[in-house]
């Protein structure tokens, strides 16, 4: 087992451990060491508990931020309104007809679940160049609606 701090020590609050550090030479040899080890002791502990709190204050701020990606794709693909239907068409059926145009342009077939996943493809692709929260929320949006395409 390892030294053991002295009890009296241990209780000392942080000024006074401060106080026998800066007068250590009014006390007996040790006992300003062991003001000192204790100290140092706390302000470990509290560093890591400050670490801890940063951690977890970010761990929140990532779940919600894409908590938030993740609800504005469902309302993009599972909730989309009447306005949108009506002035993009159904979101399934535009990603058909853009596979077969794709396919009269490349000369080749392209199933639908190609094209959704060229979309997803580019949409990563992007991500090389700026992370921005739009383009993260256009992949999850596409990956969702691959999804519901495939289940269908």
């Amino acid at each position: 087992m390892g030294y053991k701090i002295p009890y009296d020590v241990q209780n000392m609050t942080d000024e006074r451990l401060q106080y026998v550090i800066d007068n250590a030479e009014y006390y007996l040899d040790g006992y300003s060491h062991d003001c000192r080890r204790e100290l140092n002791r706390r302000r470990k502990l509290a560093e890591a508990y400050e670490y801890e709190q940063i951690i977890a204050h970010w761990q929140i701020q990532i779940k919600t931020n894409y908590m938030n990606i993740l609800n504005k794709a469902n309302e993009i693909i599972n909730e989309r309104s009447e306005e949108k239907e009506r002035q993009y068409g159904p979101f399934d059926r535009s990603m058909k007809k853009a596979a077969i145009v794709a396919s009269e342009l490349c000369d080749k077939v392209i199933t639908t679940e190609d094209f959704y996943k060229c979309m997803i493809a580019l949409k990563i692709s992007r991500m090389a160049y700026n992370l921005k929260e739009d383009t993260l929320l256009d992949a999850v949006a596409y990956i969702a609606a691959l999804n519901n395409y495939s289940n269908e």
